[in-house]
């Protein structure tokens, strides 16, 4: 493909416009008020579980709040030892921000912009989570739309369905900027 038949560039967000703290669990330990190291650690090993399970539920599930909060209270049982429900851990974990810009993103961002490319975010994550952090990278005035896979299937899952925001008569003209085997997989499915 040609950059010049390039007309939207199709981001994600976690590894691509940002990665995640390595503190990350330090960060959730501290908004929580957890100070002991075995079980922050505790607390690390079981959250990557979840994300984990996250990542392979939601190929064949709709991603919702309320099966996510079922995947926390299911692989994080250090939480009731700590006093601590898994709706409480799934609110925190919506509302914190764990993230540090790439860069250039912005530059590409504003570039695409420039060029009249518009910039959409495709996201596995929760859409109103993701439009806070673009908005504290003052992102948003570059982006046309946020679309996330809450309420449907991942970006993985054979499925999801592209015509939400991809036209088919166009697919030429699409860029897709991601960071995982399931961004590859998206952005094959679309072609």
């Amino acid at each position: 493909m040609k950059f010049n038949n390039v007309r939207t560039v199709i981001w994600d967000c976690d590894g691509t416009i940002w990665h995640h703290d390595p503190a990350e669990i330090f960060i959730f330990a501290k908004k929580l008020g957890i100070t002991s190291q075995e079980k922050i650690l505790e607390l690390e090993k079981e959250f990557f579980e979840v994300i984990s399970e996250y990542n392979e539920r939601f190929k064949t599930e709709i991603v919702t709040h309320r099966k996510i909060i079922e995947t926390i209270d299911e692989k994080m049982p250090i939480l009731e030892y700590l006093g601590i429900t898994a709706t409480e851990f799934f609110e925190t974990w919506k509302n914190i921000d764990t993230t540090i810009l790439n860069p250039h993103v912005e530059t590409c961002m504003q570039m695409f912009q420039k060029k009249g490319i518009k910039n959409i975010v495709y996201t596995d994550w929760l859409r109103d989570s993701q439009i806070r952090i673009l908005k504290t990278y003052n992102l948003l005035q570059y982006i046309e739309a946020v679309y996330s896979s809450e309420g449907s299937y991942l970006k993985s899952s054979p499925k999801n369905q592209l015509s939400h925001f991809i036209k088919p008569s166009e697919k030429d003209s699409y860029l897709f900027i991601g960071d995982s085997i399931s961004d590859i997989f998206y952005a094959n499915k679309a072609s």
